[in-house]
């Protein structure tokens, strides 16, 4: 008997645009988009040292842990950063700056207050796009920190932040880069691309010279890695992949996010469609596929059928899965019986596949019981699994009792042994008591189990 019995109906068209929309929004860090920084963390990211990561970033609460794909950082209090003086002014009698924050003095500059005033009353969006390019017209060493605090209070993510620090960089080099050690929001990758930009061998030298993997320290190598990757891809794209393609040479696992990083600076300076026939000229493997699927990203959502008929072209190769992928993604988020139908029509192998699980990821986050139904109707199969597998990671936040139950179904013994670990982990939070019971008729090893119920142990403490 099959999980899901529930009645066939329509895929309603209001239930994938809308929602699908929110989750695009939701899983933004899969891509990034801006004029500056596509590519760079919205936090200073502390990542495991040789994680296997992907060119995606992928929300954890949305796809599972078979994707092995590191969730996206987000913007925290720093743990070497100073409070907040909280605007109540400093002990040296100095005047406090608007949206500062850092526990440091900034110099007062009369022309730079008044522009500031300009830039943060104006209700105008012409007026204060004007007032922000008087501030920047302004920029020098000297007054940069004056400058920082009038646009402190912005998100790190906004067009002004990255402009003005991509700008300080370019200008301040390595003590600009440094500033950024004793602030609140992630300053130092934005301002090494600027550096990075303007004076590309102060700032490799600058770079290597950073301890390696140093998970407590300002200076973590993947975070800061991505900024040096965005200012040479700005500077020389050629020098950017050459230096990309060596740190692949020497082992390092961050080279697919960072040939995206490349394909992003490709694309914001020469276009999509370009930059397709660049990555096409790229040499086959893991490079090719991350830059591919980051432009499979941007022109699947400019036209998609263009995109698809690239992808098409090459999906029979080894080294496409992470297009696929991405093509998976786009078309799901406009339309998932559309991405599934084309999925399925693919040649089998190992691109098709994490396609169907990336589509049945939305399906399942979105109407669980229409992607189930689908489910029921496809013969047992290679490709069934990987679809299942992504239904689950779909599911599994809402309602991990029949992700389990799913998660049997699959028919490879390593990969329904991971589900089911995977899935299990979600029912446990959500009731120890019934996933204890279901636990108990499983066939999972011994180890597995195990590991289940320390983990439902450890969320029942820390529920206490």
């Amino acid at each position: 008997m099959k999980p899901v019995k529930a009645k066939k109906k329509p895929i309603s068209l209001l239930w994938i645009i809308i929602p699908g929309f929110c989750l695009i929004l939701l899983f933004g860090k899969i891509f990034f988009s801006g004029p500056d920084l596509e590519e760079l963390d919205s936090g200073q990211n502390h990542e495991r040292p040789g994680a296997k990561v992907s060119s995606f970033d992928v929300s954890e609460a949305e796809y599972a842990e078979y994707y092995d794909l590191s969730a996206p950082s987000v913007v925290e209090k720093s743990s070497w950063g100073n409070d907040f003086d909280g605007g109540k002014g400093r002990d040296d009698g100095s005047r406090p700056s608007p949206g500062q924050d850092v526990a440091v003095q900034v110099p007062y500059d009369a022309v730079v207050d008044e522009l500031g005033q300009r830039f943060r009353e104006s209700t105008d969006p012409e007026q204060r796009r004007l007032a922000f390019n008087d501030l920047m017209d302004t920029l020098t060493v000297d007054n940069a920190r004056a400058i920082r605090a009038q646009i402190a209070h912005l998100s790190p993510e906004s067009h002004e932040y990255r402009t003005f620090h991509y700008k300080w960089g370019k200008i301040g080099g390595s003590e600009a880069v440094m500033h950024g050690a004793q602030t609140k929001k992630p300053d130092m990758g934005i301002t090494l691309a600027g550096w990075a930009s303007a004076n590309p061998d102060a700032a490799m030298d600058w770079f290597e010279s950073l301890p390696k993997y140093d998970r407590k320290n300002y200076a973590n190598q993947a975070y800061m890695m991505r900024g040096l990757v965005h200012g040479l891809a700005d500077s020389d794209p050629q020098r950017a992949v050459d230096f990309v393609y060596n740190l692949k040479k020497a082992g390092n696992r961050q080279t697919g996010r960072m040939m995206s990083v490349v394909a992003s600076r490709k694309i914001h300076a020469e276009g999509v469609e370009n930059t397709a026939a660049w990555t096409d000229s790229l040499p086959p493997g893991e490079m090719r596929d991350a830059a591919r699927a980051r432009v499979v990203w941007d022109l699947g959502k400019e036209d998609l059928g263009t995109a698809v008929t690239w992808v098409e072209g090459f999906s029979h190769e080894k080294d496409a899965g992470l297009a696929v992928e991405a093509m998976a993604k786009v078309w799901a988020s406009q339309d998932i019986l559309g991405s599934v139908t084309w999925l399925e029509s693919l040649e089998a192998g190992g691109a098709k596949r994490k396609g169907l699980s990336a589509a049945y990821g939305y399906w399942g986050a979105l109407e669980p019981e229409s992607a189930g139904e689908y489910l029921n109707q496809l013969p047992v199969s290679p490709d069934r699994d990987f679809a299942i597998n992504g239904f689950i990671s779909g599911m599994v936040h809402k309602d991990p009792e029949t992700a389990v139950i799913w998660a049997e179904e699959i028919s490879n013994k390593g990969l329904r042994e991971a589900a089911m670990v995977r899935a299990g982990h979600n029912f446990f939070r959500q009731s120890r008591e019934a996933a204890s019971d279901w636990l108990k008729g499983t066939a999972l090893p011994e180890k597995a189990v195990q590991q289940l119920i320390n983990q439902g142990k450890n969320h029942e403490g820390r529920g206490k």
